[in-house]
């Protein structure tokens, strides 16, 4: 029992201290403000749910490309702490890029194509994606080569995880939305799922691995 708490709290202090630096970050207050925009439209009806669903997975899958074309610039990594470097890199980088791409957008198309008849693109969702590669674009842009360097010295393993950071509190939000209608409190509770993801801390250890680490000890 004592065991389960003290995990249950160390939780919890990883939790917060993501949280809390990820406010530092201007790129962390753009993506609120996206949500906050999504929330809005929805409530005033500007925005549909197939319209809302598509922006959520359009902001995973520019993640998911993104950290993809990082991946592929590097000309070296670590795979059970062992760093591997030399012709064979670019190949092996090419394949586990593929299988990200092959396992997280056979996730993210599962989503689309309930949709696919019911979109209909607004003024609304035009300005939430605008929005929403404004917060990507600035994010990467002053993270970029720490990202590569961090990148290099990180576990494959650790990198396979770090799209699911993006990926699953949107799947879960799109899953509630889907069967239960537009929520704002699942709208929320993905926005603090964002906060967290967008922290710093993950250049360091990524979030999902960090807390997968914990439990497992």
């Amino acid at each position: 029992m004592n065991n389960k708490l003290s995990k249950f709290n160390k939780i919890v202090s990883i939790t917060s201290s993501y949280f809390k630096s990820s406010l530092k970050t201007s790129s962390t207050w753009i993506l609120i403000s996206f949500n906050l925009f999504i929330m809005i439209s929805l409530y005033y009806g500007g925005l549909s749910s197939a319209e809302t669903i598509l922006s959520y997975l359009m902001q995973a899958t520019f993640f998911t490309i993104i950290f993809s074309f990082i991946l592929l610039s590097l000309n070296s990594f670590i795979l059970f702490d062992k760093k591997i470097t030399g012709k064979g890199v670019r190949t092996a980088m090419v394949i586990f890029v593929l299988f990200i791409l092959l396992f997280y957008g056979i996730a993210l198309y599962m989503l689309f194509v309930p949709i696919m008849d019911q979109i209909r693109i607004s003024l609304n969702f035009v300005i939430g994606i605008g929005i929403l590669l404004s917060q990507g674009l600035l994010f990467f842009t002053f993270n970029i080569k720490k990202e590569k360097e961090r990148l290099k010295k990180t576990n494959l393993v650790k990198l396979f995880f770090e799209p699911a950071g993006y990926i699953f509190p949107i799947y879960l939000t799109i899953i509630f939305m889907m069967i239960f209608g537009p929520l704002g409190l699942l709208i929320i509770i993905k926005t603090l799922a964002d906060i967290i993801i967008n922290s710093p801390l993950n250049v360091k250890e990524p979030y999902v691995y960090h807390i997968l680490s914990e439990v497992n000890q």
